[in-house]
């Protein structure tokens, strides 16, 4: 059974010289013929010559701690349009980007859909299609997607 704590801890080094994130990690297949996923986010945006860099440096260390049983392949990308966004730094570069929120109010879950006009520390402002603005914690996010035009 693969240990995805382990795995996290292991590479968490690997990441930080490539001053990037963990957005999530999936691991699926059988025995000899898994698929590992690492999906990884900064500020300037990843690329593909970046997440070859990665790829090369993560798959030493899951060889030499013989941390994956059996054959495998990595693939370390960016989260893409269909993940939600899970941290702050992903929001800056969603600024005026089309965001769907779903939060609780009280005990009910309510969605917001609007324009990400502002990021700070604390927050984001969204402007939904009749120019009302909502500051939102981030605390208080269940879940944010882009919402694309297609």
């Amino acid at each position: 059974m693969v240990n995805l704590e382990k795995i996290q801890e292991a590479i968490k080094p690997v990441l930080q010289k490539y001053s990037v994130i963990l957005i999530d990690m999936v691991i699926r297949g059988e025995r000899g013929r898994k698929v590992v996923e690492i999906f990884v986010d900064n500020y300037s945006g990843i690329t593909t010559d970046l997440c070859a860099e990665i790829s090369r440096d993560v798959a030493l260390v899951f060889d030499n701690e013989d941390l994956i049983n059996g054959n495998y392949t990595l693939n370390i990308s960016s989260p893409g349009l269909n993940r939600p966004l899970k941290y702050p730094l992903q929001y800056h570069k969603h600024i005026g980007y089309l965001l769907e929120i779903s939060l609780m109010d009280g005990d009910q879950l309510k969605k917001v859909q609007g324009n990400l006009k502002a990021v700070n520390l604390e927050t984001i402002t969204l402007t939904d299609q009749t120019q009302t603005d909502y500051q939102i914690k981030f605390s208080d996010i269940i879940k944010a997607i882009v919402k694309t035009p297609w």
